[in-house]
């Protein structure tokens, strides 16, 4: 069966919480459900929803658990028409956009588990 493909501009309209989509590696997917059971809290999730996570995914260093659990979730591909226009990853040249993401969604991560520390 050939992949499903999604335009940026309907990936970018999954942004929130409740319907939260972002890419790694080309792929789509689907965490809405999934993202107040992710371990690192819902935040560094909705800090990608809609965009490209790939080096963040890549740079948090993410289990082999955590990537199988993560292809359940696959729901597609970008749209070759598309692939062009995002941050190249880890694979290839780093922008600066790349890595200013990657330090937002360390730091969200960083923020959620003191606050949970301090409230448990």
């Amino acid at each position: 069966m050939p992949p499903k493909y999604f335009k940026l501009d309907e990936i970018k309209k999954h942004n929130k919480p409740g319907d939260t989509w972002f890419i790694v590696d080309h792929k789509v997917y689907d965490v809405s459900q999934f993202a107040e059971d992710h371990p690192g809290g819902p935040d560094p999730l909705y800090a990608v929803a809609g965009g490209d996570a790939s080096n963040g995914f890549k740079a948090i260093g993410h289990s082999d658990s955590a990537k199988e659990e993560l292809e359940k979730k696959a729901i597609g591909e970008v749209h070759p028409d598309d692939i062009a226009k995002l941050v190249p990853s880890f694979q290839g040249t780093q922008s600066n956009t790349g890595g200013i993401a990657i330090v937002f969604v360390l730091l969200a991560a960083i923020a959620v588990a003191i606050l949970r520390s301090l409230f448990s």
